[in-house]
């Protein structure tokens, strides 16, 4: 082997090591659902809660199902993570069905197939005595400390001409219809939002600095039911 090629093999392995560093560094993090190491079981207080989510395999590849019957399932990744050096969320998702009853505009209809929340973190220093005073009512009564504000991904079981929703539980809470209705049912569909964007959407301000991902498929209020799976979940810088 010639010094000509020691020198072009060492550069390229290099080159390649640099390309790697990078791409790591851009990915803060993906789940492809191998297991659930980095999750937690989530439940709402006072809703229906069962812990109906499996990890499945079909053709060597791994994801997450989440069943819903007159329930509520959900789970939480344990990482917190800066929205703003990771601004990008993709993920992979499909459904078996939308609710006939279900939207999320009402109380009594406030049930998705499918959910994934952004939830950020309170920021003590820049809350007012009152609002400190009602979070710490709810740490608690419940033992959780609650979130600043979230965002929440939705597959909408009714076509809306809306970019958000209004929770209607909480203003501090706005549902962001990324599929609706039932033409995609059943199809794996590749996703990808800005969450500062989508914040700034919602809200019409900046989001905090710390945030989490959890996923849920509730059904409690309207008594349907629905699978709904996940393949993958990735945040990255763009």
């Amino acid at each position: 082997m010639t010094m000509e090629k020691i020198v072009f093999i060492t550069v390229f392995i290099q080159l390649l090591f640099l390309s790697a560093t990078k791409n790591n560094n851009e990915i803060l993090f993906r789940e492809d659902f191998d297991n659930l190491n980095n999750w937690e079981n989530f439940c709402l207080p006072g809703t229906k809660c069962i812990k109906k989510y499996f990890l499945e395999n079909e053709n060597n590849d791994k994801y997450l199902r989440l069943d819903t019957d007159s329930s509520v399932t959900g789970l939480i990744y344990k990482k917190i993570f800066n929205p703003y050096e990771f601004p990008v969320i993709k993920w992979r998702w499909k459904i078996e069905n939308t609710f006939i009853k279900g939207d999320g505009e009402y109380k009594i209809t406030d049930d998705y197939p499918i959910r994934i929340f952004i939830l950020f973190d309170l920021e003590k220093s820049n809350e007012n005595k009152l609002v400190l005073f009602f979070q710490n009512i709810i740490k608690n009564k419940y033992g959780l400390s609650p979130p600043h504000s979230a965002i929440v991904l939705v597959w909408e079981s009714k076509i809306k001409n809306k970019k958000y929703i209004i929770c209607p539980y909480s203003k501090m809470i706005r549902y962001i219809p990324v599929q609706m209705g039932n033409k995609n049912a059943k199809k794996w569909i590749e996703e990808e939002i800005n969450i500062i964007e989508n914040y700034r959407l919602a809200f019409h301000e900046l989001p905090p600095a710390r945030a989490v991902i959890a996923l849920m498929a509730d059904s409690d209020n309207i008594k349907e039911k629905s699978t709904a799976y996940i393949d993958f979940i990735e945040v990255s810088k763009k």
